[in-house]
């Protein structure tokens, strides 16, 4: 068990005091509840008891004379007291806020059961009731409900061990072992009188978690009851709730159990049940908590572990691996970050050390070739009909043909406006690609991507006297090296953008139909004349690489585990047969 989630759950009570604003207060009653509920369950859960301290100060002051109401800064400097003396073991401090909190509100109250008993007597000695509601000695600066030490360092002595020999069962408490309960609805549990008891742990085994958590129960001096409950953040879900209660007498001795580690109570935690509710004696029973309900279908909640696969709920960020609540924020200078945005601090996410970026990705990859052509005239006029750049076949040929009739021959000069091309993408080849890349950071990879293209073109024409021949095939292979600068790193969850460039061979083929126009022989008749003129229908093929450097840039969606997928944009500049080539491909990676 965690400080920070020890902390947390002595302290729930107090979140319930500091978020209900008064009725009627002043205008930043509301604003400073706010900044005690941060200081409570943000800063002081994970013991960061001078940030805690300082949020509070800065808040009283903002209060100034008559901003806020007495019992707001009243109950400020109640916590105050509780985060010098319970957290940083100054008594002295503790004392002073003391005093200022009831100069504020003579009628201040403190919560006893969630505070030292040294804490408590300086409280009791302000407040002129010296002696009363404290079972222990005040010279006893053992921590009940708070961390001691260097802060940073934090320990907590609530947790008792069930297993020290003592006498164990003989604590009645209620419900009863066995009992279904349905998910995001707190359990009461009380444990009735028993003869020198004056102090109760609960430990729970929340669902899905590894290790019990302690809280200290409320004694009820009127009866001598112990009450606690399980709150709903430990049920989010459907499974097993494991519970025991230890029992002590004033020395914190133990006196009885209910339950133990080794054999606890537990509870079946389902959606739906016909059995009642549990409840107190003569209290309704509690409803069923729907923020619970809602966020957890997003995520981990306050206390628990979060990774790149878990993230924490709504509000919520990672912080070294546990789900903290987001600090809220009127303004930039409010935040570490100094960067506030719709009340909430924009926090850096820090995963636990298990949530490392996967050093090597595999993949599959299809990519589609789209020649960014620019406007040329007479691409198959001339002798040469490949015009340097592009070569001519007929419509749906791949093969060249020497003939006398001009109508259908490769080597016969044609007219100046034999086959215009506009300035617009061509779909060229199409390239089934496997992909390996390193992260030698969380923010740079380097790898490959080897493949074969599909849909190249015939064999390039060459021209020896105005004849033509054909004398290279495509290259179908893919060869490719690149590197990525990733701007947001690979160890954080959601859309990760990055930018790199790249290197590799490949030859693009891309064909653009055309018209081209030819003098027909003597006697010879076609359709669509125009003057002298006969049309014929080309496939003009443009054929780059066989080699390219360019940039590549896109977005990389964790899916959760080791699957991502990637959106991948490759803007190649192809040599020696020069163009430019956008090549997008969708591809699916595994991580390990």
């Amino acid at each position: 068990m965690t400080p920070k989630q020890l902390l947390h759950l002595v302290f729930v009570a107090l979140a319930a005091l500091v978020t209900v604003p008064a009725i009627g207060a002043p205008n930043k009653d509301a604003a400073t509840l706010k900044k005690i509920d941060e200081a409570v369950n943000v800063h002081y859960i994970a013991a960061e008891f001078n940030k805690a301290e300082s949020l509070l100060i800065n808040a009283i002051k903002a209060c100034g004379t008559k901003a806020c109401s007495g019992e707001v800064i009243a109950k400020a400097y109640v916590y105050v007291g509780i985060i010098r003396g319970n957290g940083k073991n100054d008594l002295a401090g503790a004392r002073q806020a003391f005093e200022n909190a009831q100069a504020a509100d003579p009628n201040v109250t403190l919560d006893a059961t969630l505070v030292t008993p040294a804490v408590l007597a300086e409280f009791n000695k302000v407040m002129g009731k010296e002696g009363e509601s404290s079972t222990a000695k005040p010279e006893t600066a053992e921590a009940v409900a708070a961390p001691v030490g260097n802060e940073g360092e934090a320990e907590v002595t609530l947790e008792s061990d069930a297993s020290e020999e003592a006498p164990q069962g003989g604590l009645q408490c209620k419900p009863a072992t066995g009992l279904e309960v349905q998910t995001a609805r707190p359990i009461p549990i009380q444990c009735e009188r028993m003869e020198g008891v004056v102090r109760g742990e609960l430990h729970y085994k929340a669902v899905g978690a590894e290790e019990y958590t302690a809280m200290l129960m409320k004694f009820n001096s009127s009866n001598a009851t112990l009450q606690a409950a399980v709150p709903c953040d430990a049920l989010p879900k459907k499974g097993t709730l494991s519970v025991y209660v230890i029992a002590q007498n004033e020395n914190k001795e133990m006196v009885a159990t209910f339950g133990t580690a080794e054999a606890p109570i537990q509870y079946t935690i389902v959606d739906k049940t016909k059995e009642a509710p549990p409840r107190y004696p003569g209290e309704p029973a509690p409803g069923r908590c729907k923020d619970v309900l809602e966020e957890a279908k997003g995520g981990a909640g306050p206390g628990q572990a979060c990774t790149m696969d878990h993230l924490c709920r709504k509000d919520h960020y990672c912080n070294e691996g546990i789900c903290q609540k987001t600090p809220t924020c009127d303004t930039n200078e409010d935040c570490e970050s100094d960067h506030c945005v719709d009340g909430l601090c924009k926090m850096k996410q820090v995963f636990e050390a298990k949530a490392k970026v996967s050093r090597w990705m595999v993949g599959i990859n299809i990519a589609q070739d789209l020649w960014i052509s620019s406007s040329a005239k007479n691409v198959c006029g001339g002798t040469n009909a490949s015009n340097g750049d592009f070569n001519c076949y007929n419509a749906g040929s791949s093969r060249i043909n020497v003939s006398s009739d001009p109508a259908v021959t490769n080597n016969i000069p044609m007219a100046d406006t034999s086959g215009n091309v506009k300035t617009t993408l061509v779909p060229a080849t199409t390239r089934i690609l496997a992909s390996l890349d390193y992260a030698l950071s969380p923010a740079m990879t380097i790898g490959t991507r080897l493949g074969m293209a599909l849909n190249g073109g015939p064999p390039t024409i060459h021209y020896d006297n105005g004849r033509p021949s054909q004398n290279k095939d495509f290259f179908l292979a893919h060869l490719e090296l690149r590197g990525s600068y990733w701007f947001t790193p690979l160890d954080q969850p959601g859309i990760h953008p990055y930018l790199g460039l790249s290197l590799g061979l490949a030859e693009v083929d891309a064909k653009v139909p055309v018209t081209a126009w030819y003098v027909p022989a003597a006697g010879a008749t076609c359709t669509g004349k125009q003057g002298n003129f006969c049309p014929r229908k080309l496939d003009a093929w443009r054929k780059m690489g066989k080699s390219f450097a360019g940039l590549n840039f896109g977005w990389l969606l964790k899916a959760g585990g080791h699957h991502n997928f990637v959106l991948n944009v490759n803007l190649n500049y192809m040599l020696p047969s020069s163009g430019i080539v956008l090549e997008p491909s969708l591809g699916y990676l595994f991580g390990f």
